[in-house]
């Protein structure tokens, strides 16, 4: 992973559980919004990219129901913890949380159906490469919902 990248990780890791106290108030609504627009359907495959402690992830993933996939991918090791333990406690079981770099991250076979990336793509090294990155690994047909 690119020392930038690295370090984005880290400073977003340290202050994880002050950033997750915030969901109530705002990561988790502005989650919730970005869902619903993006419109995740019954048994898609969905890419949540800077995910967090799982603010898009969460309604992503009950809303493609058990036989969908949701990918949630950071590069903060304690917010994807967090998310983690959130998917758990609501037995989400098609949600897989992710530390990694996601403008790296490769799509599975037949590429996801909705790319969405709520409040990330301002981090990216270079906003248009990287989200271009991203769109890149949708299936023909596929959404990209991003929220700035």
């Amino acid at each position: 992973m690119p020392a930038q990248q690295a370090a984005i990780g880290e400073v977003f890791s340290a202050g994880a559980e002050e950033f997750h106290r915030w969901s109530p108030l705002l990561w988790d609504p502005v989650g919730q919004a970005t869902s619903e627009v993006s419109a995740p359907a019954l048994g898609e495959r969905v890419l949540d990219a800077c995910c967090g402690a799982g603010a898009s992830a969460l309604p992503a993933a009950r809303a493609v129901g058990p036989d969908g996939l949701v990918d949630a991918v950071d590069l903060a090791g304690a917010l994807v913890a967090l998310g983690e333990r959130r998917a758990r406690r609501e037995g989400l079981a098609n949600l897989r949380f992710h530390e990694h770099d996601v403008t790296a991250w490769a799509a599975p076979d037949g590429g996801y159906d909705l790319v969405q990336c709520a409040l990330g793509v301002f981090f990216f090294p270079d906003m248009d490469r990287d989200t271009a990155k991203l769109a890149a690994l949708l299936r023909p047909g596929g959404r990209l919902a991003v929220t700035v």
